[in-house]
């Protein structure tokens, strides 16, 4: 059953190669959805997560003759939208620093509401900085596992490697993220689940 999974969408692959534009929908309505979720859990904006799809199955169709299949379509599709849900997650931090200083030099401080939209949008920053500066594998284990909420043998079966071996890579993820992190949370531990 799988294979059969697997030579039909080899062959839908085949025929978006060539141009088919039928088999380039196909393609999309089969993995928008999951795209889709992923894409929200990171960015938790549906416009984001919408443009962030639309985005990554374009870049997807347009580099589909370069696809080696090394990959499945699935897999590679996953890392480009992980890959652009990062990019939109750099966008926002960047729209949210320009509203904390517009907002520090107008004065618009109401007292704690203020301060507590600071913290949390400074812990957020902090996360996604962290995040950033972690290799790319690194990124996309602790976001499909935090954020997206796979299991490590779910995250196994997507990139093709043993459970373990996620496990393995998550811990040492963990590890760097941790470290990056400390200067700006102090020494409170971040959850060490598996």
């Amino acid at each position: 059953m799988v294979r059969a999974v697997g030579d039909a969408e080899s062959a839908l692959l085949e025929r978006a190669r060539a141009g088919d534009v039928a088999a380039c929908e196909r393609l999309f309505a089969t993995h928008a959805d999951r795209a889709y979720r992923l894409a929200y859990r990171v960015t938790r904006s549906r416009e984001d997560a919408e443009d962030v799809v639309q985005d990554a199955f374009v870049r997807c169709f347009r580099a589909l003759p370069k696809h080696r299949g090394e990959a499945s379509f699935s897999t590679w599709v996953m890392r480009i939208i992980m890959n652009e849900s990062i990019r939109a997650l750099q966008k926002k931090r960047r729209r949210e620093r320009r509203w904390f200083w517009t907002a520090q030099r107008q004065g618009e401080s109401d007292g704690n509401a203020f301060a507590e939209a600071v913290d949390a949008r400074f812990v957020s920053s902090a996360v996604a900085e962290a995040l950033d500066k972690l290799r790319p594998r690194d990124q996309t284990l602790l976001v499909m596992r935090y954020v997206e909420g796979y299991s490590a043998a779910e995250i196994g079966e997507l990139l093709n490697q043993p459970a373990g071996t996620v496990r393995s890579h998550l811990f040492r993820a963990r590890q760097r993220l941790r470290e990056l992190l400390e200067p700006h949370l102090g020494s409170q531990d971040l959850e060490d689940r598996p």
